[in-house]
């Protein structure tokens, strides 16, 4: 997993030498998909904005980002895919989420990044209505998506059922192991 808390600020270094190039200031995602394309980094010298590709990333270790060399960063104005999504300012930490039917479930406080795919994994949400249910931590899968945009992350209403239904079965699973505990000691 990658989490986007842990990315943001981390240093792009060229692999032969160490050399740090730029520090990752934002991840570029497609949200219909919800992969990563790449990632926007803090201006330089030219208070230029500048960009890496995905595919230009020769690893990902810790959070560390390495590269062959400084001609992987780009400027922005080089990628109109990437300047298309980031013009339309959809961030996806302190998002807001909602149901379908326009619950409100939180704010999302962090989100990870399957390893492999590059593609959004879980959401994590913080102030939801289910706290008390959920100890606080509500997780959303992608797949619970339907929608991503500038106000609101949209998930399914079958999430909340699902999750009432997990959260009583462990309620119920918990009693259930008390109760044989409190039937042995009286035995």
């Amino acid at each position: 997993m990658i989490d986007y808390n842990q990315i943001i600020g981390s240093p792009v270094l060229v692999v032969s030498n160490n050399k740090e190039i730029g520090k990752v200031k934002e991840l570029i995602i497609n949200f219909e998909t919800g992969k990563l394309l790449g990632f926007q980094l803090s201006e330089g010298l030219l208070k230029e904005l500048r960009v890496l590709r995905l595919e230009d990333v020769k690893e990902m270790k810790d959070t560390k980002i390495f590269v062959d060399n400084d001609i992987s960063i780009k400027p922005l104005h080089n990628f109109s895919q990437f300047e298309d999504l980031l013009k339309k300012e959809i961030k996806i930490k302190d998002n807001n989420v909602v149901t379908e039917s326009g619950r409100e479930l939180g704010t999302i406080v962090d989100f990870s990044l399957d390893e492999v795919s590059y593609k959004i994994d879980k959401l994590f949400v913080k102030n939801s209505f289910l706290r008390d249910l959920f100890k606080g931590k509500l997780i959303i899968s992608f797949d619970k998506i339907i929608s991503i945009s500038k106000s609101a992350i949209v998930v399914k209403d079958d999430f909340i059922k699902d999750k009432i239904s997990e959260s009583i079965v462990e309620k119920v699973d918990h009693k259930e192991m008390v109760s044989d505990v409190a039937m042995k000691d009286i035995e």
